[in-house]
């Protein structure tokens, strides 16, 4: 399931890096478990042993190269991070990351793409209180947001002819996530300052999913559609798992309803002709076909029998239950 997506992502990674706002080198300067090598660089620029470095107050540089490629350099004044940490790109000498700190508080956060042309900035007023902006591939604008923790506070939203095409304010309002081309991916409702609802669209513009929130995850009823508009499926959903009856569309007639717990098939699953006309019945248990499945072709109804997801003969399925039952 669609987790937060393009929003969402941002969100994250804003989340993760205030999460480090208060930085000291009691942690940080150990070895990272990622490293290949790291170097410690006193404040006067000669390299020194690790115990040595921290012997002089751990002000300076250390230098991590990770097994990913990805080398980091972290600034430290007194223990403590102060000014720049930087990431590179794997296997390249470009930044792709900067952080900026004072005192080991996070204030600000950068990202570029590989060309070095600046994508997305965070800066972080307060530990709760921060400002996202974003650029697209063009480096137009393409959105900034204003969080009060996890909530959403304030938002605009650009297409990327710099057209203003949604917004957010005190926490209400409708936001729209285009990738860093311009190319729409979903539609956003935001109320309180949460997502309770996401629509996806087909690249005719057409509904391809309509998915409900509650605190971040999802519940409610969902929705599924066909590039036409046609429904496809009606889902019931509870705290990110399936759960009651999906009912399944063809041509715009129900062809099955199929009930779910905890994410899994669970229950009688009926199938229907014409929309209306009941001609088969599966039972589930925990994903797995198991029980009595029933099909009707014409006047004749043939019966199978499932043990945990296996096909059985009546008499063995027979003898299992009354085992089960004892």
């Amino acid at each position: 399931m669609h987790k937060v997506v393009l929003m969402g992502l941002s969100v994250g990674m804003a989340v993760a890096l205030s999460g480090c706002s208060k930085r000291s080198c009691g942690d940080v300067c150990k070895p990272e478990k990622e490293a290949l090598s790291q170097t410690y660089i006193h404040k006067y620029g000669m390299e020194v042993p690790q115990r040595e470095w921290k012997d002089r107050g751990q002000n300076g540089r250390v230098v991590s190269t990770l097994k990913s490629g990805v080398v980091v350099t972290k600034n430290y004044k007194d223990g403590f991070l102060d000014g720049e940490t930087t990431y590179t790109f794997p296997h390249s000498g470009a930044i792709q990351k900067t952080e900026m700190y004072s005192q080991g508080r996070l204030v600000q956060a950068t990202e570029n793409d590989s060309t070095g042309i600046k994508v997305k900035q965070v800066d972080y007023d307060t530990p709760t209180h921060k400002k996202v902006s974003v650029w697209y591939e063009n480096s137009a604008p393409h959105y900034n947001e204003e969080y009060e923790g996890n909530k959403l506070i304030e938002g605009e939203y650009f297409t990327p002819y710099q057209q203003l095409e949604a917004r957010v304010d005190q926490g209400s309002g409708r936001r729209v996530n285009r990738d860093q081309y311009g190319v729409m991916e979903s539609e956003d409702k935001i109320q309180h300052g949460e997502l309770v609802l996401r629509t996806f669209f087909y690249p005719n513009g057409a509904p391809k999913e309509v998915i409900p929130y509650q605190n971040g995850i999802v519940s409610g009823e969902r929705k599924t559609f066909l590039p036409g508009g046609e429904p496809q499926t009606v889902e019931s959903w509870n705290h990110d798992h399936r759960e009651g009856v999906t009912v399944v569309y063809q041509n715009g007639e129900k062809i099955a309803e199929v009930p779910y717990l905890n994410g899994q098939k669970n229950g009688v699953e009926q199938r229907y002709r014409d929309g209306q006309f009941l001609v088969e019945e599966i039972t589930w248990k925990n994903g797995q076909k198991h029980g009595p499945c029933y099909r009707t072709i014409g006047e004749t109804t043939i019966v199978e029998y499932y043990m945990y997801g296996r096909k059985v003969p009546r008499v063995e399925y027979d003898r299992q239950m009354n085992h089960l039952i004892r």
